[in-house]
């Protein structure tokens, strides 16, 4: 089951002023769809992101730069009169009383603070237009949520329409940055095979795809991996769903 977490307190990078970034206390992958790309539907995506947006200051920033402050108690559930008197009487052996207490102790300003603003895709193109600045692990992410997001427009949903209407971007600029990716594993994440060979597979080197996935690990030697090898044979270049 899914469940989420208190909000942590975080400080903005860069104006310093108070945040929720939200998390989940537990995370079921149940009925989620996963595509050959490594794109999912989770609903919960957002709070997975590791690049956000303060709403105060606008900047955007990565979540592991914020100086976390701790974390905010659970907000309780209102108490009825006969419910308080009940807990009074029985020394509160459930802690709603001692619940209550802690939340009100919380300052105002501290339960109001925003929630940070979850990337889209124009941030992260955003981030890369900066990537000398980048570390190659920040860049690889980067260019990841930009991969994945120009395929939305071929990645077909459970009702059959497509994740989005038009190409995010065109498909010059979408090979570039497959192109640039797939050298970054290359220099970087050398045990990234699967990933590569979707890659490839995209770039249409379909031998090379079936060569990275047939030369490597037992370990890559997944469903994944399997639905692939398939594809580059078949000489498609489709994101297709795989069985989680």
């Amino acid at each position: 089951m899914t469940r989420f977490a208190p909000p942590t307190l975080i400080a903005c990078p860069h104006c310093e002023r108070i945040l929720h970034k939200n998390q989940l206390a537990s995370f079921s992958s149940r009925a989620t769809q996963y595509w050959t790309d490594g794109k999912n539907n989770t609903p919960f995506a957002n709070v997975f992101t590791p690049l956000v947006r303060c709403p105060l200051c606008q900047n955007l920033f990565w979540k592991s730069e914020a100086k976390e402050l701790g974390s905010l108690p659970w907000q309780p559930s209102p108490m009825s009169r006969l419910s308080i008197w009940y807990a009074t009487l029985t020394g509160d052996k459930e802690k709603k009383l001692a619940e209550h207490d802690a939340w009100n102790k919380v300052p105002t300003e501290l339960k109001n603070a925003p929630d940070c603003i979850p990337s889209e895709f124009a941030d992260w193109l955003e981030i890369l237009q900066s990537s000398a600045k980048l570390s190659p692990e920040r860049e690889i992410v980067a260019r990841q949520n930009v991969w994945r997001t120009s395929n939305d427009h071929v990645r077909i949903k459970t009702d059959g329409q497509p994740c989005r209407a038009e190409p995010a971007l065109t498909e010059a600029e979408a090979n570039a940055n497959r192109l640039a990716l797939l050298q970054l594993l290359e220099d970087y994440a050398s045990s990234a095979s699967t990933e590569k060979a979707e890659l490839l597979r995209q770039l249409g080197r379909f031998e090379e795809a079936i060569q990275i996935l047939q030369s490597a690990s037992q370990k890559e030697h997944s469903p994944l991996a399997a639905k692939i090898i398939q594809l580059a044979t078949d000489c498609d270049i489709s994101i297709r769903t795989i069985q989680n």
